[in-house]
């Protein structure tokens, strides 16, 4: 196997949903864990480990809780019958197969009384409860509305850089919802994805929401390909189309 200095490396980035964090105290895993030994935010002492510190002064066991890993597979158990589901074990797979190695690299609503009465059991009064979860809530959409911000900011990419997307479009994918007063989400329109990601989403598509809609791509993102593959969203990486082509691009195609 070739390692070159020219090799492409590899970092994967799983996001909330493909991490496991655990409380290195402990042990206890708090997230990545479906089949009854993660933390339970049902209990006082779980949902203290899943919850952030609604002030930096306050210390709470989710404070600490660290990051374990890549969730490679998603363990579960039905009518007493234990499953494995494939998460990130396919493109974690593919990359071996590749020579590559891992290294370590609605809290404000009404009825939410006696959940911020759990997570702050230290904080007396119920306004002063609320008053901090308002603070903290206002703290996260703030840091939200400035991620989206710095995400539609043009950047250069360094030099030799390609973007290269693979995402699923035969699916119907959850497009708009609309908000009831009780807080349920209803979906009243849907549009191409794999069931979870939509494919305007993966490209940065401006298009997404016009009529009439043009008919190329406007995007920002200036990817340099795209692959597109009939496939839900966990499904995508055990494709064999993914497969040949992910490591077409990483190991044999000449640079441009």
């Amino acid at each position: 196997m070739h390692h070159g200095v020219d090799r492409n490396p590899i970092i994967v980035i799983p996001w909330l949903l493909g991490s496991r964090l655990r409380d290195p105290a402990s042990g206890q895993i708090v997230w990545g864990a479906f089949d009854g030994i993660a933390a339970d935010p049902g209990t006082a002492t779980g949902a203290r480990l899943v919850a952030l510190p609604f002030t930096e002064a306050m210390q709470i066991p989710g404070a600490r809780v660290t990051p374990d890993g890549v969730l490679d597979r998603l363990q579960l158990r039905v009518a007493g019958i234990e499953l494995a589901l494939p998460a990130y074990a396919e493109i974690l797979s593919t990359l071996g197969l590749g020579g590559y190695r891992d290294e370590a690299l609605g809290l404000a609503g009404r009825g939410a009384e006696a959940d911020l009465a759990t997570l702050m059991p230290d904080v007396a009064s119920a306004e002063e409860r609320r008053r901090l979860a308002l603070a903290l809530q206002a703290r996260l959409l703030h840091r939200a509305r400035a991620f989206a911000a710095a995400m539609d900011q043009p950047a250069a990419l360094p030099r030799g850089t390609e973007l290269m997307l693979v995402a699923g479009d035969s699916m119907p994918t959850a497009l708009r919802l609309s908000a009831a007063s009780d807080g349920r989400l209803t979906q009243i329109a849907s549009g191409p994805g794999d069931g979870v990601v939509l494919r305007d989403s993966v490209l940065l598509d401006e298009r997404q929401g016009q009529d009439p809609r043009p008919p190329r791509v406007m995007s920002r993102m200036g990817f340099d390909r795209a692959l597109f593959l009939p496939r839900e969203h966990l499904e995508i990486t055990r494709d064999a189309t993914f497969r040949n082509n992910i490591l077409f691009w990483l190991l044999e195609e000449r640079g441009s």
